[in-house]
């Protein structure tokens, strides 16, 4: 069990509906700090601005209620972190990119993803020695080949909106001990490649940010999806290079569809607002939920505080769950 001081993380990112499958990585990672006697915090992922729905933030943060979970600091209830909306913490993401560029560790890249695609021999994907036999799936898009990196400090910068900032990933075996994969290595150079840390507007990437925003909240503990276990090894770079504490990481298994690909429209309608109107209550997919991952014996409706006393990391399954939902009926009788 963690100490009393863990820090865990609810991060819904506002690009669409939540669904079953983040529902049950929302749930472990409540519980996980909740039986850990440790604190909760709400932070609304929404810089990725070309997706972001204005709508989905408001509701993510009703699904959340809905479902049982509460936090202890977020947009809605304030705390000594705000904001709690990336959006609105532009300046931080700002200093944190002058350090790198200061440390010469990242560089302007004028690239377009065509380029990119272009200079790219072969199709990449990541693979990840992991001692718990973890499969990722594969990076995004194309590994970038180094067509900007000659770029150092003091150098002449690009037009404005011209480039983006990338970082230069290090050539080295990065470890961690994941808390459901295990160990797993990789290189980020040699398998990953320099990554964006901002777009071509100067806003802040995901990496970047993620990894500024866990730092300043304090979080302790980040429990996602295992589609997002390659970021790892992005952002620990970024952490030592800035010198932050290092979280600790737990890569839960997704919930996928019949096809293997990882839950989606294309599936059916698996939306918890979809759910809700239909009839289908909290703790039926609470329950469903529990049941999927191995904390309980059947998906009898519960609600997330009964399973505190029960939960532990060691209960829970490490295979994919996959499901057939086509619409609601056929999980759960209403």
């Amino acid at each position: 069990m963690l100490s009393s001081k863990s820090v865990g993380r609810l991060a819904p990112s506002p690009t669409g509906a939540q669904h079953l499958g983040n529902a049950r990585t929302y749930l472990l990672a409540w519980l996980s700090a909740r039986a850990a006697g440790g604190r909760v915090v709400l932070r609304i992922e929404d810089i990725d601005s070309p997706r972001v729905k204005s709508w989905a933030a408001e509701q993510a943060v009703a699904d959340l209620r809905w479902l049982g979970l509460d936090w202890d600091e977020g947009p809605d209830i304030g705390g000594p972190h705000a904001p709690y909306i990336q959006s609105q913490r532009i300046g931080r993401y700002e200093a944190a990119l002058q350090q790198l560029i200061q440390l010469d560790l990242a560089y302007p890249c004028t690239c377009t993803r065509k380029d990119v695609e272009a200079a790219a021999s072969a199709p990449h994907e990541t693979r990840l020695n992991s001692a718990a036999g973890a499969a990722a799936e594969p990076t995004d898009g194309p590994m970038y080949g180094g067509h900007c990196a000659a770029w150092h400090r003091g150098d002449p910068l690009p037009e404005p909106e011209t480039f983006c900032w990338r970082f230069r990933a290090p050539d080295r075996v990065l470890e961690i001990d994941d808390g459901i994969c295990g160990r797993v290595e990789l290189n980020p150079a040699k398998q990953l490649g320099d990554f964006p840390l901002t777009r071509k507007s100067g806003q802040a990437a995901y990496q970047l940010a993620v990894v500024v925003d866990d730092a300043w909240m304090g979080v302790t503990e980040v429990v996602r999806g295992d589609d997002l276990l390659p970021s790892v090894f992005r952002q620990l770079p970024l952490i030592d290079a800035l010198q932050l504490p290092r979280p600790r990481y737990i890569h839960v298994p997704l919930v996928r569809g019949p096809d293997g690909r990882r839950l989606a429209k294309r599936h059916g309608d698996t939306r918890l607002s979809q759910y809700r109107q239909a009839g289908v209550t909290a703790e039926q997919i609470v329950g469903w939920a529990a049941h999927s991952i191995g904390l309980s014996d059947e998906p009898r409706p519960v609600r997330p505080v009964e399973l505190i006393d029960r939960f532990a990391w060691s209960r829970v399954r490490r295979a994919e769950t996959s499901v057939d939902a086509q619409g609601v009926q056929p999980l759960f009788s209403v």
